[in-house]
């Protein structure tokens, strides 16, 4: 009876993956045996990877990668609380387009107007698309999900700048 009442508090404990109980009564009493199975979980292991700095600064430097014309950005810590992380960003001569009125643009938009050579020149020529070098730092931030997975939903640097999107940290 002893034995039965351990192998139901494993079952509520819920402590083991599988378990396997075999009775074999006899006509003197119950015989009660027990095998516990552990099952190894099957895990993708790069979703449950440490938030690295090298591995944020590959997903940080995936998700501007449209956008950034030259210059780096490394990654000088990251403070985690939950499900929730921010990087602190160092931009080391970042260069980035924006329109004329300071919105990005990507990089392979980026073209500088050829002259007309007009009395009155083009809209385009008065107001070109500006190429912008930032050297300084930003913020990118975390968000982990249930499923293990950190991603990066959003990098900024300066007054108003940034890019979101979903890159998964690797």
């Amino acid at each position: 009876m002893r034995k039965l009442f351990t192998v139901a508090f494993i079952l509520i404990a819920g402590l083991a993956a599988s378990v396997n109980v075999h009775v074999a009564a006899e006509s003197t009493g119950c015989d009660v045996s027990t095998s516990v199975e552990t099952a190894e979980p099957n895990v993708d292991p790069v979703l449950f990877q440490s938030l690295g700095k090298g591995a944020v600064e590959r997903a940080v430097a995936s998700l501007v990668s449209g956008y950034r014309m030259g210059g780096s950005i490394s990654v000088i810590g990251i403070q985690q609380e939950g499900t929730r992380a921010v990087a602190d960003l160092k931009f080391n001569g970042f260069q980035y387009a924006t329109t004329f009125e300071g919105q990005l643009i990507r990089a392979a938009n980026y073209k500088v107007p050829a002259k007309s050579g007009r009395a009155i020149p083009l809209p385009s020529e008065m107001f070109p698309p500006r190429k912008n070098t930032y050297s300084s730092t930003g913020k990118a931030v975390l968000a982990k999900y249930n499923d293990g997975r950190w991603v990066v939903q959003s990098v900024r640097w300066g007054f108003d700048k940034g890019i979101n999107g979903n890159v998964v940290v690797r």
